[in-house]
């Protein structure tokens, strides 16, 4: 076979073997949800017995284009160091009623639109859910 495609029998072996390295990087980093970069790859191709440095595993994922996703970073949305007052919690946690319009429970969602913000808010009843 070396023969007919004019290749030495080495190079045609390393060949071989890099694509099918090259399919299992593929496939690890994409059930990694394409969040591993070459460091993680590399110890988790080396702990199933293959032998890679992380330089080749590098320019690998160079060659194919593949680029790991940074993680999003958390973000407080909720500032709760304020001195303003705040509700008491009178319901703790209890949203079982006995008899209808004991309990309302109610919500406000802020949209950006092209007029500005706006806020439907929603009243209902706990015992007609």
């Amino acid at each position: 076979m070396a023969e007919v495609l004019s290749r030495s029998r080495r190079g045609l072996c390393n060949r071989v073997s890099r694509s099918v390295g090259q399919s299992k990087l593929q496939q690890r980093f994409i059930a990694s949800k394409e969040g591993s970069g070459a460091p993680r790859l590399t110890k988790e191709l080396t702990s199933e017995g293959n032998k890679y440095k992380q330089k080749t595993i590098t320019a690998s994922m160079r060659r194919q284009g593949l680029r790991a996703k940074a993680a999003k970073r958390y973000k407080a949305t909720i500032y709760s160091k304020h001195g303003l007052p705040v509700a008491l919690n009178l319901l703790e946690q209890n949203f079982n009623a006995e008899a209808p319009s004991q309990k309302w429970v109610g919500d406000i969602t802020y949209l950006r639109t092209e007029e500005g913000l706006s806020n439907p808010s929603t009243i209902s009843n706990n015992t007609e859910r």
